[in-house]
Parts: C-alpha cells; sequence; structure tokens
C-alpha cells in the first residue's frame, strides 16, 4: 500500500480552528495550545496548572555549620516585581553531627533582618536531602528588596552542610 502524501489544496484556511495538516482535525490542533487542551488530554484540572505553573523556588548558597563562630550572609533573591514567600526551609547537603542546633538562620529583606523568617535553630543529626521547615513572619516582599538569610555559625567541631530554599509567587 502507498504511503498517502498531504498537499498544501487539502489545508482548511476558511476555518483556522480546524487548521491541521494531514491529520483530522481536533486530534492535534495547531492553533496552539491552552490550559484546557492540557487539562483535557492528562487529567489535570485547569485550575492546579494555572497554581503551580506561578510557583517559583529560589535557594542559597551552601552554608558549612563549622565555619566559625560569625554571621554569614547571602543573597537568595532580588525580585524586580514584589513577590510573596509561601515556604521556606533548610536542606541538609551533608549529615549532620555535634551540637547543630547551637546554630541558627533567619531570613529578611535587609542584612541581618528577620521579616521574613524569625531565627530559627538547625537541626542535630539530620541525614542528606533532610529538612527543617522555617515559620513565615511575613512573606510579603517589595519589589527590589533582596532576600537575604544569615547563618550564625559554629566554631565547636560539628560537622554539616546546608543551603536555605524558599518558595514564593510573583504578585502581579
Amino acid at each position: 500500500m502507498p504511503i498517502p502524501r498531504f498537499f498544501g489544496d487539502q489545508i482548511d484556511f476558511a476555518n483556522s480552528v480546524n487548521l491541521s495538516v494531514g491529520v483530522s482535525a481536533g486530534i492535534i490542533p495547531v492553533t496552539g495550545v491552552a490550559n484546557a487542551h492540557v487539562a483535557a488530554n492528562a487529567a489535570v484540572a485547569g485550575s492546579k496548572l494555572a497554581a503551580n505553573a506561578r510557583l517559583n523556588i529560589a535557594r542559597s548558597k551552601v552554608f558549612n555549620i563549622d565555619a566559625g563562630a560569625a554571621n554569614f550572609d547571602d543573597v537568595i533573591i532580588r525580585p524586580s516585581t514584589a513577590i510573596t514567600i509561601t515556604a521556606a526551609r533548610v536542606v541538609y547537603t551533608t549529615e549532620t553531627s555535634g551540637v547543630v542546633a547551637a546554630a541558627n538562620v533567619k531570613i529578611g529583606t535587609a542584612v541581618n533582618g528577620a521579616q521574613v523568617v524569625a531565627q530559627t535553630a538547625l537541626g542535630n543529626g539530620k541525614n542528606i536531602g533532610e529538612i527543617t521547615a522555617l515559620n513565615i513572619v511575613s512573606g510579603a516582599v517589595a519589589a527590589n528588596l533582596p532576600v537575604c538569610v544569615r547563618m550564625a555559625g559554629l566554631a565547636n567541631g560539628t560537622d554539616g552542610e546546608f543551603y536555605v530554599e524558599i518558595e514564593y509567587t510573583v504578585d502581579d
């Protein structure tokens, strides 16, 4: 049986909604993909698509808990539009040992700030990939303000490294 070939005269330009080349219209629309198409074909509610599409994640550098009895700062993000931080957590990248809970982190909109997350102790005996959830004081961050994280480190022979991760939405 010969392979069917399709030519330009088989395209109906009169109704661009049904525009398709060699395929029955309605199976593969070439006029664009909307959330409704994805939701119908993936069994995902359209409302969940929109909400999840707006969730963003940013993270700090990796901090060494035993870097010394000093403060260590990092800017996680400096958004050009207002954002709302919806979750924050410490993610451990190496196993912690010793009295790690004497070290702490906080998140603010300035160095040494705690407007977003108040000072929170790190967790003792954490494995790689485990987290310490951070409680949001106020997640609102105005445009052009940095989101800063501060770790108060230790110099007591403890082991462990981590980064701070935030989830946020863009306010528009």
